[in-house]
């Protein structure tokens, strides 16, 4: 119910005064008149109805806004993962790791629909595992409007089925996110853009990281995004 009355208080409060302005200006029409008096009168109520609306902004409750986070200056995963420098990658961009074993010489691996707007997949043929496949996903910050938007993302899905591995988008969530302005009575003043001309959004990179022992006979979908290289 509070949140109700919050919501339609500044426009009750707005109506009453554009009422209270306009019978006003008929009264004063209507029995003083004279051009030029009327707009000094008008002028006044204007002036009038900018300090009622302060005023009114000072009882209204009032949302903190959200602390803005420094955006981070990321490395391109990619790079560093293909020229050999995965060690060098912050451990807080990796998000999840996946870990099965192999019961055959040969994988397929399958990502469905993700060569429209998917998460680039790295497979790299390593001689340091046996019999097992590494799954591993890095994902860089994405700001929006200043706030740090990853952890809402969902993680992609990743399973075997005997010798092949899937590897499935996540499905898709909307994020609203609310943004304030300065009041047209101040900001008229300030300068201040009414609206603003987008959203202030930094995206983050998202990448699949998959490591498989050479001897293992890989099948790729190259069109789904997947690039395979050989470990130094």
């Amino acid at each position: 119910m509070n949140d109700v009355i919050v919501t339609f208080l500044p426009i009750v409060l707005l109506l009453v005064i554009i009422t209270i302005v306009f019978v006003i200006s008929n009264v004063w029409k209507k029995y003083v008149g004279g051009y030029r008096r009327g707009i000094k009168w008008l002028f006044a109520l204007y002036i009038m109805t900018l300090l009622i609306a302060a005023c009114i902004s000072y009882i209204l409750p009032i949302e903190k806004p959200i602390k803005e986070e420094k955006v981070e200056n990321v490395p391109y995963i990619y790079d560093y993962i293909e020229s050999g420098r995965k060690d060098e990658i912050d451990p807080r961009f990796i998000r999840r790791q996946w870990e099965y074993s192999l019961a055959e010489e040969e994988l397929q691996i399958y990502a469905p629909e993700n060569n429209f707007n998917g998460t680039t997949i790295l497979v790299e043929r390593t001689d340091d595992l046996k019999d097992k496949v590494e799954v591993t996903f890095y994902q860089t910050p994405t700001y929006m409007y200043g706030k740090r938007m990853t952890d809402q993302a969902p993680l992609p899905i990743i399973k075997q089925e005997k010798n092949v591995l899937y590897m499935m988008k996540p499905e898709e969530v909307s994020v609203e996110e609310n943004t304030f302005k300065r009041e047209f009575p101040f900001n008229q003043f300030t300068g201040e853009e009414f609206m603003s001309n987008g959203a202030d959004i930094s995206y983050g990179q998202d990448l699949l990281f998959v490591r498989i022992d050479h001897s293992i006979k890989v099948h790729l979908d190259e069109s789904a995004g997947m690039h395979i290289f050989k470990s130094e």
